[in-house]
């Protein structure tokens, strides 16, 4: 069985988008986490978050990534804040390999300030509340994303040489 590889970073760093990419060429299946969370409620994130709060989110996330890490030949795109709750990094690194996604700060703002889905965690907020925000939760995660098997600077991303990073890193940590 092939372990699942789990892409983790900040939101806009390019998971989703990668990790579509990824599961095509390598032929697995790929699992957004949030959506997985969506559909299984059938609410959505902000409003799990509106209705229950926070740490039932939490609770059922952690549900949804042992779920996930459970499949074989998956791609999981985990939401920005999952490897920060529980021992959900812990169980990222056991059970998957983690490729922590990486942008400075002000590529990241960049992208949040133009992107067309106003995630819920920013909506509202101009640009200097947003890059405080950024700022501020990039010091609280890193820590936890930095724990990854490895870490790519997804600004100028080469596919190819990313499948490679992924392909040796799965011969070399069986």
């Amino acid at each position: 069985m092939d372990r699942t590889i789990v892409l983790i970073g900040f939101m806009g760093s390019g998971k989703s988008t990668l990790g579509r990419r990824l599961a095509h060429r390598m032929n697995r299946s790929f699992v957004d986490l949030d959506q997985y969370i969506e559909s299984k409620h059938q609410l959505s994130v902000s409003g799990i978050f509106e209705q229950f709060g926070e740490n039932q989110f939490r609770l059922w996330e952690r549900e949804a990534l042992l779920e996930v890490l459970q499949q074989e030949n998956a791609i999981l795109a985990a939401g920005g804040g999952t490897p920060c709750f529980s021992d959900n990094m812990e169980q990222m690194n056991q059970q998957g390999l983690t490729v922590y996604l990486y942008l400075e700060p002000a590529v990241l703002l960049h992208r949040l300030v133009h992107t067309p889905n106003i995630r819920p965690a920013v909506k509202g907020m101009n640009p200097e509340e947003l890059a405080a925000f950024v700022k501020q939760k990039l010091e609280e995660r890193s820590p936890y994303y930095e724990q990854a098997n490895l870490q790519i600077d997804a600004l100028n991303l080469n596919f190819d040489r990313v499948l490679e990073m992924i392909a040796w890193s799965m011969r070399t940590s069986r």
